[in-house]
């Protein structure tokens, strides 16, 4: 027998390449007898999380909602500068979706009641969902339509039971205290509030005055938005700050028909009258026919005050017939210093009446609100909807009673969604691969749709007509994957174990693989299911080794002689890892047995 040829062995291979990538060359002759068989006996090496490192060079993004008419819809951002990892990429995730939701404006109607949301899926890939409300939450719809008032609570507001023609909202009126009335001091008594967060993309709270009688000198209502939920349910809320302590971000108060408006931000001590000093008039005065019969003001002139979100502020404001005026502008932070998740402050819509139905009647309560708080669409992972889109569209039949000409609605169509970057380094940090989620649908020769390659464009839906939200479809109620548009490759800087793949680069393996880059011979020697972080070892180090080898055939029919091998690690999906100092490949070549 010749020995040489005969002989089992054991070769190992070591590289300091930072993908662990070995290219190992021999001095001396190493004899493969025909048909052999090779396994591997183990490997380690160190891992390390890969890091982005923005500059001015390197961080923006460029995005759409709607199709660009005026140059207004189209925004770039530009990302902090700095270093992100593992130890941050949540945050920064966050900080993607703060700066996407910092651009939306109202007159964009697409972007009307748009929230985006970023995150790391359940696929560990990284996703954008852009979920527009499909419906404004209303506190004046009959209880049918249950979505709407599901999220808002009462104590001592009710709908009034008056049936106005079309079946248009009921007005709500205050049940407690009718006969007398209450300070404008104290909220808690009369209210009705969300009990989800306002929008944190950009939206509106607004009602529209019902009846406001100028016999009401107690007082008359009050919108704003609180920043306290526990205080809203306690019945506790302050709207004049008590020992430096108040629960209201910011509010509009309306007091008589004959009075101006008053205002107030999280930093004024008290209310203040409004700048243009602008008061109801006699344009809120009606019956209770909306109409105007009786020389009563048509409902539809009635005075809508607002208070909305969009860009980094919270706008103060009012519609009347004589037009649109801006009370007060206050700035929105959205840097996350202000909650636990990093996305803006939590803002609660709320409504206190201060005097009885013969005063005051307040109607067409509307409010965009944050999309995750519901049972119907979850930001990111999971969750659909319990109603249709398309239902809860119709469901906004029940809108204002008629808008001022500045009343702006949402646009609930179809529409143009694209994002980008400049900067490949970005974009193969988070995944996106090169095929562009929406866009360049073209037929091959197959007759099968082929995607557009642009490793800088993450998604772009002019090719597919548009859609009414940014999800993928082809996923939609398929009982599992992502909702939203995710990347192509995993994040696995994110990951504490994984799949690894020890693939021969030089040597044919008789072994195959189905994956969607290969779907065919891959020369795989081992696939190793491997948690570096609960082996005992030190963090991120990797030493495996088998119980026992599984061979695979070399698949030569000669002899062979090596004095080069070549072979690398890579993850599940065949993207490189990246490693720190020595990786060592450890091999175990023999001989065919004979069965």
């Amino acid at each position: 027998m010749d020995q040489k040829k005969d002989s089992k062995k054991l070769i190992r291979l070591s590289t300091y390449d930072t993908k662990a990538e070995f290219d190992a060359q021999f001095e001396d002759e190493m004899y493969v007898p025909e048909n052999s068989e090779i396994a591997l006996h183990g490997m380690s090496f160190t891992r390390t999380s890969p890091l982005l490192r923005l500059n001015g060079q390197n961080n923006k993004l460029t995005f759409q909602a709607q199709a660009n008419f005026d140059g207004k819809q189209v925004h770039s951002v530009e990302l902090d500068d700095g270093v992100y990892g593992q130890d941050n990429i949540q945050s920064f995730f966050q900080q993607i979706s703060n700066k996407l939701n910092s651009k939306s404006l109202l007159t964009n109607g697409k972007e009307f009641g748009l929230q985006y949301y970023v995150g790391e899926n359940s696929s560990n890939k990284f996703e954008i969902r852009a979920i527009q409300n499909p419906t404004f939450l209303k506190a004046c719809n009959p209880p049918a339509d249950d979505f709407s008032t599901e999220y808002i609570a009462f104590r001592g507001v009710e709908a009034v039971n008056i049936q106005y023609p079309g079946d248009l909202p009921q007005p709500l009126r205050r049940t407690t205290g009718i006969g007398g009335g209450a300070t404008p001091s104290n909220p808690n008594d009369a209210i009705a509030y969300s009990t989800i967060p306002f929008t944190r993309g950009c939206g509106v709270f607004r009602v529209r005055i019902g009846l406001l009688s100028s016999t009401a000198t107690v007082g008359a209502f009050e919108i704003g938005l609180a920043d306290n939920l526990m205080a809203l349910e306690n019945g506790t809320l302050q709207n004049i700050p008590n020992d430096g302590v108040n629960s209201v971000f910011a509010a509009i108060q309306c007091i008589t028909e004959t009075l101006p408006y008053k205002m107030r931000g999280p930093g004024d001590a008290a209310f203040e009258v409004v700048p243009t000093s602008l008061t109801p008039g006699v344009r809120n005065r009606t019956a209770a026919d909306p109409a105007g019969a009786g020389g009563a003001t048509p409902l539809e002139d009635h005075d809508v005050l607002e208070i909305k979100l969009e860009a980094d502020e919270i706008i103060l404001a009012i519609h009347t017939t004589g037009g649109y005026e801006i009370f007060k502008k206050i700035p929105y932070p959205r840097d996350g210093s202000l909650t636990d998740d990093g996305a803006g402050k939590r803002l609660y819509p709320y409504l206190s009446i201060f005097n009885s139905i013969d005063k005051i009647q307040v109607s067409d309560w509307e409010c965009n609100f944050d999309q995750s708080y519901t049972g119907g669409y979850y930001p990111i992972d999971g969750g659909f909807s319990r109603k249709s889109h398309q239902q809860l569209i119709n469901e906004t039949k029940k809108n204002l009673v008629a808008t001022h000409v500045t009343v702006l609605s949402p646009l609930l169509t179809p529409s143009i969604w694209k994002l980008e970057t400049d900067s490949l380094t970005l974009s193969r940090f988070l995944g996106w691969g090169s095929s562009v989620f929406g866009s360049g649908y073209s037929l091959d020769g197959f007759g099968n749709a082929q995607l557009e390659q642009n490793p800088l464009v993450f998604y772009n839906t002019t090719s597919d007509g548009g859609r009414i939200q940014l999800f993928d479809d082809r996923k939609f109620g398929t009982g599992g994957g992502s909702l939203g548009v995710e990347g192509e490759k995993q994040l696995f800087l994110t990951l504490t174990s994984d799949i690894y793949l020890v693939e021969m680069l030089n040597i044919k393996l008789d072994s195959f693989d189905n994956f969607e880059s290969k779907k065919g011979r891959s020369n795989l020697l081992a696939i190793v299911n491997a948690n570096e972080r609960n082996t005992g070892n030190i963090d991120d180090v990797l030493q495996y080794e088998p119980n026992n080898l599984t061979y695979i055939s070399l698949a030569n029919k000669q002899e062979m002689s090596l004095r080069n091998i070549r072979c690398r690690i890579v993850h599940s999906d065949y993207s490189p890892v990246s490693t720190d100092g020595m990786s060592n490949v450890v091999l175990h070549i023999r001989p065919k047995h004979k069965h």
